[in-house]
């Protein structure tokens, strides 16, 4: 039973064998931090260089290095964005504090994401291997925590685990228990979860939850954001200021002021239309500074029928 659990293995149990290379979490840190610094060593930062040359400034829009995309393709990979500040200076910069100080910096970051992506594939051999609702095959581990006993822990008992794998027999190394996700868990993946703005259906909240913080999620929902439009609702004012506020919507919305007036004096009441959620957060922020309260009413344009909508569900 594979159901919500992103999809079944590719094979069958009786054609794949698993062996987990494991090692303590504090030994593992420590690798993660020299492979960082090895790296480093062999002239990352030397290529990190030559291709935000020749393709970061390149894919900046307008030459705005403070907008660039790191969550699609090649530029995911540990080092772009954490050495990003460093890149975007001079070369004469680079030399001077400042240089020092973020590239520094750039370091640290790095290693942190080198050793939170360790967590990651750690959770992802829980979640996708040992689950026992994924029903999946048997996993070894062997311990490589000391190098020094690499032949007699590592080596030697996976040689031993593929070898009767491969004669078809049960090996005598025990496996990892499988992890109990629970009834509720099984329950939760039979469900179909849909979500509106991508148009997709997901099984289970966990599955459903994990779209929501995708980047194409956040994507279409951005571009979604785009086309609604905002009725600006004034629900309140500085009442001793009534004229300066008036004076304040109107030229913000670009209504007449005897309008205003007749607005102000029966609240709630619709000021003025807005497109795109940013423009809307602004407005409500500037207003806000100068005691007007306004609240933002989302409505969605049907091109269709050339008219406004409001949003349902």
């Amino acid at each position: 039973n594979t159901v919500g659990m992103g999809g079944g293995l590719r094979f069958g149990q009786e054609r794949i064998c698993i062996i987990e290379v494991w090692s303590d979490q504090e030994v593992l840190d420590t690798r993660c931090d020299k492979r960082v610094e090895k790296m480093l060593a062999r002239g990352l930062v030397k290529e990190l260089q030559e291709f935000h040359t020749n393709f970061n400034e390149l894919r900046a829009e307008k030459g705005d290095l403070t907008q660039l995309d790191y969550d699609k393709g090649i530029w995911q990979s540990i080092g772009f964005k954490e050495f990003h500040n460093y890149l975007c200076l001079g070369e004469e910069e680079r030399e001077g504090e400042d240089g020092k100080r973020l590239f520094k910096e750039g370091v640290e970051r790095m290693k942190i994401s080198t050793r939170q992506y360790s967590r990651k594939q750690m959770k992802w051999i829980r979640k996708r291997l040992l689950l026992n609702t994924r029903n999946p095959p048997p996993v070894y581990r062997v311990d490589s925590t000391d190098p020094s006993q690499w032949e007699d822990k590592v080596y030697a008992p996976a040689e031993v685990i593929v070898k009767d794998f491969i004669e078809g027999r049960i090996p005598e190394m025990e496996p990892l228990e499988r992890i109990d996700s629970g009834k509720d868990r099984e329950e939760d993946c039979r469900k179909t979860m849909h979500c509106d703005i991508c148009d997709r259906d997901f099984k289970g909240s966990v599955q459903f939850k994990n779209h929501q913080k995708s980047a194409s999620h956040r994507k279409v929902s951005r571009a979604v954001l785009d086309k609604y439009h905002y009725e600006v609702v004034l629900t309140s004012f500085k009442e001793e200021d009534r004229n300066g506020a008036a004076k304040i919507i109107k030229n913000t919305f670009s209504v007449g002021l005897t309008d205003v007036f007749m607005k102000m004096d029966s609240l709630p009441c619709v000021v003025g239309t807005v497109v795109g959620k940013g423009k809307a957060d602004s407005i409500a922020r500037e207003l806000s500074k100068q005691g007007i309260v306004v609240e933002m009413e989302k409505k969605i344009l049907v091109k269709a029928e050339n008219s406004l909508k409001a949003e349902t569900g």
